[in-house]
């Protein structure tokens, strides 16, 4: 068994890289306000977003090699984000700063026992992956 001491260092550690993690993040998103990407009264939806993404969003992108060898008749996936919700009261919040920050939400659909709401484009998905720093 492991001492309390060396557990308690190892959630020191991680906390210290989530810490640091979310100071780039807030850097990411200032840069995205300077640049005028970003208006500084949407700047707490972004940075909310940006949370729900990392806590379990995730990204698709389109495998150009796969799309260029099988042709756009037999491989239409494109670009993509998922944003995960727990409940509707969540789904209906992603969907209103979503809808705030200027994308365009897809219609939501549930998998497992959750709700997924999906945005496309690959110009949305690196518009908002720029900000969350990937």
């Amino acid at each position: 068994m492991r001492s309390p001491t060396a557990r308690s260092t190892r959630r020191k550690a991680a906390s210290g890289r989530q810490a640091a993690a979310d100071g780039a993040r807030a850097v990411v998103l200032a840069s995205a306000v300077r640049r005028g990407e970003l208006r500084d009264q949407d700047l707490a939806a972004a940075r909310a977003l940006t949370g729900l993404f990392r806590r379990n969003g995730y990204a698709r992108r389109q495998n150009t090699a796969r799309k260029d060898s099988e042709g756009y008749g037999a491989y239409k996936k494109g670009d993509e984000l998922r944003f995960v919700a727990g409940s509707s009261d969540e789904l209906a919040a992603i969907r209103r700063m979503l809808k705030q920050l200027g994308f365009k939400p897809g219609r939501p659909f549930v998998k497992g026992k959750q709700m997924r709401q999906p945005v496309y484009g690959r110009a949305a998905v690196e518009r908002f992956l720029s900000w969350v720093g990937e």
